[in-house]
């Protein structure tokens, strides 16, 4: 039922920062925007856990359950029936998308692609393990929506900041930089030694989440010529996913065979690893892309 769940969800993340890059063509203004939107989505999440942990103690998870697909039929008919959204037609592909476009567009977003992978596996894996460090430390299943809660306030922190700072370092540049400092802070999260240090840990983690996966979108974007904005975000929107479901079922092995510090420690270097990874190739030089030939946007190659 989960795996149905998860293939019918609709892919609002994609659709809308497609819709983003219509709205707000300049570089500078799609940056805020994606921030804005990563903000938004993070305060949810700060919510969501705390309302997770109260709903638990008064009512079956079934009502969360429930609770949960109303929500995501509203937000997806508020989505699709907002006038913007309307008003947005599909571009036509060009004679390049029946020549190997499709590879083509994944070769360009690799990088991207391969960092929003190391984040999605950074917080697959702390989702569970946070639990795991709850449950270990006495405080049940209910005290792990603290720490996660900090984890996405973080992210709205630095999401905020991401959107607010006019960076001189490119994208390119940027993307490993954050990944590390998240693959770092799980690392360090491996020695708390309570709850509170923990929570402590996760809020500094976060401040690098919202503002990875923003230059995730934005690179990826910026690499996709303009008919495959769309499917270039997917797929980072994909790996994400991709990397959390791996993330959480590898913690799930190691965490029934090492203890919860050693699974975070390892976890965060996995992160790491990615990181060193996706600095190959980057670049000082702006990341935006050039109008060439017939005015499709190229990304420059690194």
């Amino acid at each position: 039922m989960a795996a149905a769940a998860g293939a019918c969800t609709p892919p609002l993340g994609p659709a809308m920062r497609a819709v983003w890059g219509r709205i707000a063509p300049d570089p500078d203004l799609l940056r805020r925007a994606y921030s804005l939107d990563a903000v938004a989505e993070e305060l949810l999440f700060v919510t969501g856990p705390l309302l997770v942990g109260l709903l638990v103690a008064l009512a079956p998870p079934a009502v969360g359950i429930a609770a949960g697909a109303v929500l995501i039929t509203a937000g997806a008919a508020g989505f699709v029936l907002s006038p913007v959204v309307r008003s947005v037609r599909p571009e036509r592909a060009g004679a390049k998308e029946h020549e190997g476009g499709r590879g083509r567009v994944l070769r360009a977003v690799r990088r991207p692609v391969l960092a929003a992978l190391g984040v999605g596996l950074a917080l697959g894996a702390v989702d569970l393990l946070v639990v795991a460090f709850a449950e270990g430390h006495g405080s049940g299943g209910g005290g792990a929506a603290w720490p996660l809660a900090a984890l996405s306030a973080g992210s709205a922190v630095g999401g905020l900041l991401n959107g607010a700072v006019s960076w001189r370092t490119s994208a390119g540049v940027r993307l490993p930089l954050l990944t590390a400092g998240l693959g770092l802070a799980v690392l360090l999260a491996g020695l708390a030694t309570g709850l509170g240090t923990l929570t402590a840990v996760m809020a500094a983690a976060g401040f690098f989440v919202a503002p990875a996966l923003t230059t995730a979108y934005l690179l990826a974007d910026a690499a996709a010529p303009a008919d495959a904005r769309v499917r270039a975000g997917a797929w980072v929107n994909t790996a994400v996913n991709a990397g959390s479901t791996a993330g959480t079922a590898g913690a799930g092995v190691l965490a029934g065979l090492l203890p919860t510090g050693w699974c975070l420690a390892a976890t965060g270097a996995a992160t790491l690893l990615v990181a060193g990874t996706c600095a190959r190739g980057a670049t000082r030089r702006g990341d935006a892309p050039r109008p060439v030939g017939d005015g499709v946007p190229v990304a420059k190659t690194s």
